[in-house]
């Protein structure tokens, strides 16, 4: 949204473990306030903690445009009902910014990766690095980064400042 906003101040009272002088206290309480975030039922945020795939579905869902949502995906995943993100995660693998894996899984449990945030990210953004082009510029500042893996591409698309331009392919 670009329209004018007051400053926003943070306060460190909004969750009882994210403390004023955190260095994300300002994100955390600005997303609480837009209604990306919710925190926890016993009221926590958990700053530290790690991030499931049902939850960061969750959190792309409130966080992206209404037209993001029109298109549920049908339910062929077998391990997401009755999980508390059904709906999301269905609407988030309709618009396309998730997906199940190949043994047609969602696996809402697990631990989301970087790359798989990473992905997410370059869709909303509308980022499609070309493969070809971006393996053959043989630039990788990661040593634990590997070109045969499926987000290499996706990793270095995210993380490496570039000049870019968005055309229809």
């Amino acid at each position: 949204n670009h329209e004018y906003e007051e400053p926003f101040k943070s306060t460190g009272e909004v969750f009882p473990d994210v403390e004023y002088g955190r260095w994300s206290v300002t994100e955390i309480e600005y997303l609480t306030e837009k209604g990306v975030i919710y925190g926890y039922p016993n009221g926590e945020f958990q700053p530290t903690g790690k991030l499931t795939r049902a939850e960061f579905a969750a959190l792309i869902y409130r966080f992206v445009p209404e037209e993001w949502k029109n298109k549920p995906a049908k339910d062929t995943f077998g391990d997401i009902e009755g999980n508390w993100a059904y709906n999301e995660i269905l609407a988030i693998c309709g618009s396309g910014l998730m997906q199940g894996y190949e043994d047609s899984s969602f696996r809402p449990q697990n631990l989301i990766t970087r790359a798989e945030v990473m992905t997410v990210m370059n869709k909303i953004l509308g980022r499609k690095p070309h493969e070809q082009y971006v393996k053959s510029l043989h630039f990788n500042p990661f040593n634990d980064l590997r070109e045969e893996k499926w987000y290499y591409v996706t990793v270095l698309e995210a993380t490496i400042t570039h000049n870019y331009y968005l055309n229809k392919a």
